[in-house]
């Protein structure tokens, strides 16, 4: 029971579920993406690329000049946040995925204080499940900051203008700070304190409490005029983008893009009930505005997260038609709706949620919040929509990152540096690179000249393009020493000049003891999958102990089709290579994976993948698919 009769209130072991939820589908892929474009663009405003210390100044100054579109207040936060946990792929994610989960809790609270526990808990559990907010839990942009600010402004307006309770300085100086907030994480977001100032001049009573919140609003606007001097160039060159004005969304798109985002794309109006929910909505408010103004005054609490919702929803629809600012891949600029949509629903609906069994309403939450993440995880809603193109390319760069030498050349095939991640990451490196360009007339013309002064040069390719990338630069005349990385879609390997021996290849895994084995390299010729594999030991009479083992599992049923025992001699670096006959096996996607046994004990070892992170006595080396 969520209450029992004595009005106790039991929903805080289901806030914690939905807590618990987003984490479960957030955690997981923070470190198994690579930075999109725009969370590379913040870094470089934040320092992240600099070796020097890098001070507020100087974030300032890349904002002005790289992301004068872009309120101040999220570099800011980022480089703050950056000195003190660092720059990794998780650790920035991680700043979003707190917002994320304090959005909830300050949602909850305001549900709690408005209506009741278990209103809140029904706003959490459907902002907790929306695709655009699991989405934006685990991407490093302003967001789900925005949903933060937007719960915690529309609680303190509430605690300051409304409760029956007289406000204190705390409650005032709250409202104060979510504004500022707001102002200071997106522009498009704070459209919802011009909305909320609207229900305040029609609705509420004019008093001293009245006038001490406008007094906290217009504090935090005028604090947030500090911004202008980057807002107006801002502005300008977003008016003068003649692209982005042509791909703005008019009000009927942009009212139809929105539903279908906050229905997680189960629900699709079409331009007939866009154009009727267009003249619906104003004539609803408009006359509830009326009956409302002859009221007695008695606050209806309902109707402040509802007015707010239709309000804003409005404004941002007329800032959208005058400036053209928000195009399909930009619904995210919406966010600050979602809290006020979330919170409205729950009132409206949870005299009827509340008579559910326990068991049918947590099912009900779960396909919910699975249907927001599924939809968020497809590939059109990803790409097409919010141009977040996945990609593993930050692994390749962290092998190159411990391994690059003073002297060594980055070689990256321009296909592969086409891609976004790739762009950002190669200024990173503290290394030279340079650019292989296939498509001209001679691609190795102005890299001829250099190369011999590096006695390694690391070739960064899409996989897909291993042939022609392999034939344009055997004119270097260079030795494969080894595949020094392969992660889905790119290949990182390393060439020495002739005559020059060989480095031994990075480790991938380590499994202790001194024992290491670098990245296998695995390909398919003639129905059979060969693997080449190459274990160092520092001590060279351990690896006799030892047998590696190669099992190829087909993922629809998890069951093992193949399997291979490679023995180990003595030695401090011994080649493997193994067969798997692949000729039987029916179209579909395996993964191979490897095991290192003591055959005395039959033990599996434990080893550390020193790229990706994950410790197991059992490791994907890859993925395969037949057809």
């Amino acid at each position: 029971m969520l209450h029992d009769d004595t009005g106790k209130n039991n929903t805080w072991p289901w806030m914690l579920a939905a807590l618990l939820l987003v984490c479960l589908l957030t955690v997981p892929r923070m470190d198994n993406e690579a930075f999109y474009h725009d969370e590379g663009s913040t870094l470089f405003n934040a320092g992240a690329l600099s070796s020097e210390p890098w001070p507020f100044s100087s974030v300032l100054e890349k904002n002005a000049e790289h992301s004068r579109d872009q309120a101040l207040g999220w570099p800011v936060l980022v480089w703050l946040w950056g000195q003190l946990v660092g720059w990794s792929e998780a650790a920035i994610r991680a700043l979003p995925l707190l917002a994320s989960l304090l959005s909830l809790v300050a949602l909850y609270r305001v549900g709690s204080d408005l209506f009741s526990p278990f209103a809140g808990l029904l706003a959490a559990f459907l902002l907790a499940g929306s695709s655009l907010f699991l989405v934006y839990a685990g991407v490093a942009r302003a967001f789900t900051l925005v949903t933060l600010f937007a719960a915690l402004s529309l609680w303190f307006y509430w605690r300051v203008a409304l409760r029956s309770r007289p406000p204190g300085i705390g409650s005032g100086a709250g409202l104060f700070l979510s504004a500022l907030g707001l102002l200071y994480s997106h522009y498009f977001g704070a459209l919802l304190l011009p909305a909320l100032s609207l229900y305040h001049l029609l609705f509420v009573r004019k008093s001293g409490r009245w006038w001490r919140t406008v007094l906290a609003l217009g504090c935090a606007l005028l604090l947030s005029l500090l911004q202008l001097p980057v807002f107006v160039p801002g502005i300008n060159r977003t008016l003068n983008d003649d692209i982005l004005r042509g791909n703005a969304l008019d009000a009927t798109e942009l009212l139809r893009h929105t539903l279908f985002n906050l229905a997680n794309g189960l629900v699709q109006p079409g331009p007939v009930v866009s154009i009727a929910l267009l003249l619906f909505i104003p004539a609803a408010i408009l006359l509830n505005a009326l009956r409302r103004r002859g009221a007695s005054g008695r606050e209806n609490l309902l109707w402040l997260p509802v007015f707010t919702a239709f309000a804003l929803l409005w404004l941002m629809l007329l800032i959208n038609a005058l400036f053209g600012v928000v195009a399909r891949n930009r619904i995210r600029y919406l966010m600050s709706l979602w809290p006020l949509t979330a919170l409205s629903l729950a009132a409206t609906f949870q005299l009827p949620a509340r008579q559910l069994a326990p068991p049918l309403l947590a099912l009900l939450l779960a396909l919910w919040t699975f249907s927001g993440f599924q939809f968020s995880q497809s590939r059109d809603y990803r790409v097409v929509d919010h141009y977040l193109v996945p990609s593993q390319i930050h692994y390749v760069y962290r092998v190159l990152d411990n391994n690059m030498q003073p002297g060594d050349l980055l070689l990256i095939d321009l296909e592969a540096r086409e891609s976004d991640p790739a762009r950002h990451y190669d200024r990173w490196l503290s290394r030279p690179y340079r650019v292989l360009d296939r498509g001209q007339e001679d691609p190795l013309a102005d890299i001829l000249p250099l190369h011999a002064r590096h006695p390694w040069v690391w070739l960064l390719y899409r996989t897909q393009d291993r042939d022609g990338v392999r034939i344009t630069t055997a004119g270097l005349g260079r030795t494969l020493c080894d595949v020094a990385f392969a992660v889905e879609g790119f290949t990182l390997e390393r060439l020495a000049l002739p005559g020059l021996p060989c480095p031994q290849p990075p480790a991938r895994f380590d499994f202790g003891e001194g024992i290491t084995l670098a990245e296998p390299d695995v390909a398919l010729q003639d129905e059979r999958l060969l693997v080449d594999l190459l274990l160092h030991s520092n001590d060279a009479q351990k690896p006799y102990h030892f047998s590696v083992s190669l099992q190829l599992y087909q993922l629809a049923t998890q069951r093992r089709v193949a399997q291979q025992d490679l023995g180990i001699g003595p030695g401090n670096l011994i080649p493997l290579h193994g067969e798997i006959d692949i000729g039987p096996l029916s179209p579909g996607e395996y993964a191979l994976r490897i095991a290192l046994y003591n055959w005395e004990s039959g033990e599996r070892k434990v080893a550390r993948d020193l790229v990706l992170g994950h410790v197991s006595d059992f490791h994907t080396l890859q993925h395969i698919f037949l057809d």
